[in-house]
């Protein structure tokens, strides 16, 4: 029998610097591929390209097409040493499509254990991070290292340990006091800002907020290159998804931020894709002069 494909909502994105008429329908196969289909304004579709596409989800855990396939919940130990770590007295806190988490809380260390199946999706996820650690991008969370254990599981240390954040939403941001608030703007807008001019995007961004606005970017599952064919609408929909968890009072405050680090960079040194995605980025409470603002500035750093 054949899987039937489940529908993701319709997003729009951008084609140049000036915005068409083109719709991009997102569809999530359990096959693990991401079909965008691009529709002209006359209805007919004038492209279809497919990528494998493994979609982070929620925290460490994350969540793709691979969530099709069964997993086995495996014993994991509570002290082992990985990657020139010695972790101990470690807890569970949760497992996923992608593996079994547990945290040394007095270290402050995440550890990640693949399934035998998942393990080239650790891997990767380490290597993201690490390029991303080399880039100098902030407020995202580091890769320390991996090892292998049972001969069959990769295991990947996640650093640091973020107690008392809250995933990132309209609400939890609403209740963030002025000075709270910001510094999860100017944060949440150097990470942006420095991980798209390190060529990465990530599909569905995850991050963790504390009260005080001390942001990290979490699960990288889902990242990939924005020079790619699929770069722009990989940038697009990355931060088109945030900006809708952003409250829509704080959208102004936010473009401004985001036109203020872009103009940081110099001149012809971001990505081109993500120059149009990010200058396109759907605020739809923001003014026109910030809106304005934060397109300048991207065309002044597009490469």
């Amino acid at each position: 029998m054949t899987q039937s494909w489940r529908q993701m909502p319709a997003k729009s994105y951008a084609a140049g610097w000036k915005k068409r008429a083109v719709v991009a329908s997102l569809l999530f196969a359990p096959s693990k591929l991401l079909t965008l289909t691009f529709t002209a304004p006359g209805g007919e579709p004038c492209a279809s390209r497919r990528a494998t596409a493994l979609l982070g989800i929620v925290g460490y855990l994350g969540m793709s097409g691979l969530a099709s396939q069964a997993t086995e919940v495996l014993p994991l130990p509570r002290d082992f040493d990985c990657a020139g770590y010695s972790l101990s007295n470690t807890k569970a806190i949760g497992s996923g499509a992608h593996g079994q988490v547990v945290a040394d809380a007095a270290q402050g260390i995440v550890a990640k254990f693949s399934y035998p199946n998942t393990r080239p999706v650790i891997l990767e996820e380490c290597a993201t991070l690490q390029r991303l650690e080399a880039a100098g991008v902030p407020h995202a969370e580091r890769c320390l290292g991996t090892c292998t254990v049972d001969g069959q599981r990769t295991v990947a240390l996640f650093s640091p340990f973020f107690t008392g954040g809250r995933q990132v939403s309209s609400n939890v941001v609403s209740e963030l006091g002025d000075k709270a608030l910001l510094v999860f703007i100017n944060a949440s807008s150097q990470y942006l800002v420095r991980s798209l001019a390190a060529g990465l995007a990530v599909s569905d961004l995850q991050a963790l907020v504390r009260p005080d606005g001390d942001v990290l970017f979490i699960d990288f599952t889902g990242a990939g290159s924005v020079d790619d064919e699929l770069g722009l609408s990989r940038a697009s929909q990355s931060l088109g998804e945030w900006s809708t968890v952003l409250p829509p009072e704080i959208h102004s405050r936010m473009a401004d931020s985001l036109a203020r680090e872009l103009d940081l960079l110099p001149h012809g040194s971001f990505p081109g894709n993500a120059a149009i995605a990010i200058s396109e980025m759907t605020f739809r409470a923001a003014s026109e002069v910030s809106l304005t603002g934060l397109a300048e500035s991207a065309r002044r750093a597009a490469r």
